[in-house]
């Protein structure tokens, strides 16, 4: 079980593109369940005011994780340690696809929250569906976060070990002797 859980994970952490048709099938699937303007359909039950000071508030959240998600490029981009290099070496191009795709998917998400600010003209508890695409492109910025946090804590782990001290390799201390000739050469 902790073997496919293990695969699982992984396979999530590599396949960066399958979020968003993961949350809009979701969010299909969630539509199609439950009544508009029940207690689950949370932006259902507001009204198009409300409910477009929701949207802003979503776009607040989303330019936030945006500006991390930046943060955390540049600082990947820094981390310099031998190990960390050959990370970066070994994992190539998967690795920042990753994390562009982190970096650009939230800018991505506040356009269509946008579009759903503009879009949306539905009253309490009407069908419209502009409001679970908005919790699509929500849901897709923090399965993104999760994934570049994951990613960033491991890269840290591995800088923060090459910073360790190296263990010692002999029990004395190794002197640099100065060899004769050299000193009676200096000496004339």
């Amino acid at each position: 079980l902790r073997v496919s859980g293990t695969r699982l994970w992984a396979w999530w952490i590599q396949w960066w593109w399958a979020d968003a048709p993961l949350a809009a099938v979701i969010a299909v699937i969630v539509h199609e369940s439950i009544r508009s303007g029940t207690g689950a359909d949370v932006l259902g039950q507001l009204g198009l005011a409300d409910r477009r000071v929701a949207y802003a508030n979503m776009l607040q959240l989303t330019a936030i994780f945006a500006g991390f998600s930046g943060v955390g490029f540049a600082i990947y981009l820094g981390l310099g340690s031998r190990r960390v290099r050959q990370v970066k070496f070994s994992a190539g191009a998967p690795l920042l696809r990753v994390w562009l795709a982190a970096l650009v998917t939230p800018w991505i998400c506040t356009l269509v929250l946008v579009f759903c600010g503009i879009t949306d003209r539905g009253g309490n508890g009407s069908g419209n569906f502009t409001r679970w695409v908005a919790i699509a492109a929500l849901a897709v910025v923090v399965l993104q976060l999760v994934r570049i946090i994951w990613i960033f804590y491991q890269l840290a782990i591995i800088d923060l070990e090459a910073l360790k001290p190296v263990a010692a390799v002999a029990d004395e201390e190794v002197r640099v002797v100065e060899h004769r000739a050299r000193k009676t050469l200096g000496t004339q």
